[in-house]
């Protein structure tokens, strides 16, 4: 362990915790605590949790905030932090400054929220699940893909291959709901969310500031992974740092284990994801630039 790397980080997060809870409020909120200019509220929250995904985040990959676009031309929902690929992503913009971005070179989805309530919480989930499953609009014969900017000819598969699939994370500041007694109530209320379609696209982590994380267990072993994967890791689990880790004799950990771990997992997660090489063309509408780069390949 990095004593060096570990003391940034939790000055890092410190800034973070400060600057979203409190900071921000006191920026955009009024004296009767109603909020005011609440797009740049949005906005400085998201650049908040961006700045704090910069530490974990590899190189390659950047964030930004807009709409994600297939070449079958579906148009996802605004997205709050979109991760992508800064050496393969173009640059798409419409006159009014929307941001595009083709998901082929989309690594991961964030959603930033205030405090939540189950509702919110359900809603959010179920927006995420049909972001995920923008990456089945792929051609799965033989794509190419780029990963740590080296190029790799795999087979491609986002709905059995884990690493295919974008990362779906939420951060919030808290819940207005009492998660540990929703699952003490039914341990499998956050499974009823996704349909059977959506089951294969479920988020990986939920992040709420000051409440804990929720992940996944495979049911025996208190061993937390963050992504769902049907006959394994399937049990949802809600990790408080001061209930679930403070019980080990002798163990120090800091008050926001929830984070560190959250950012562990997040680098794990978006680093492994795949990033597909973008056939331009497939996106134009040119008959005759498609022509010219059919021949091209058959003549290679």
């Amino acid at each position: 362990m990095s004593k060096i790397f570990n003391n940034l980080l939790e000055s890092k997060i410190e800034t973070f915790v400060n600057e979203f809870k409190n900071l921000s409020k006191s920026l955009f909120l009024n004296e009767n605590g109603n909020l005011i200019h609440p797009g740049e509220f949005g906005v400085y929250r998201e650049r908040i949790v961006s700045e704090l995904l910069s530490m974990v985040t590899p190189g390659r990959l950047d964030t930004g905030s807009g709409f994600i676009i297939t070449v079958d031309d579906k148009v996802s929902t605004q997205c709050d932090i979109v991760i992508f690929d800064r050496n393969s992503t173009p640059k798409l913009e419409s006159t009014n400054n929307q941001k595009f971005f083709p998901v082929e070179t989309v690594a991961g989805v964030i959603e930033v929220k205030s405090n939540m309530s189950k509702s919110e919480l359900i809603d959010s989930l179920k927006k995420l699940a049909e972001i995920k499953k923008l990456r089945n609009s792929i051609p799965i014969t033989n794509p190419e893909i780029f990963k740590d900017n080296k190029k790799n000819i795999n087979v491609f598969d986002p709905i059995v291959n884990i690493k295919d699939q974008m990362g779906t994370f939420i951060i919030c500041n808290k819940f207005d709901f009492d998660i540990v007694k929703e699952f003490k109530k039914d341990k499998n209320f956050l499974d009823e969310v996704y349909s059977d379609d959506n089951d294969k696209y479920k988020h990986n982590m939920v992040l709420s500031i000051e409440d804990g994380l929720l992940l996944y267990h495979d049911g025996k072993k208190m061993i937390f992974y963050p992504y769902w994967k049907l006959g394994e890791f399937n049990k949802n689990v809600f990790m408080n740092p001061i209930n679930n880790i403070t019980q080990i004799p002798h163990v120090q950990i800091s008050k926001y284990e929830h984070i560190i771990l959250f950012l562990n997992y997040y680098n794990i997660l978006i680093s492994s994801v795949s990033i597909m090489y973008i056939e331009i063309t497939n996106y134009l509408g040119s008959r005759r630039a498609k022509q010219v780069i059919y021949e091209s390949k058959t003549e290679i």
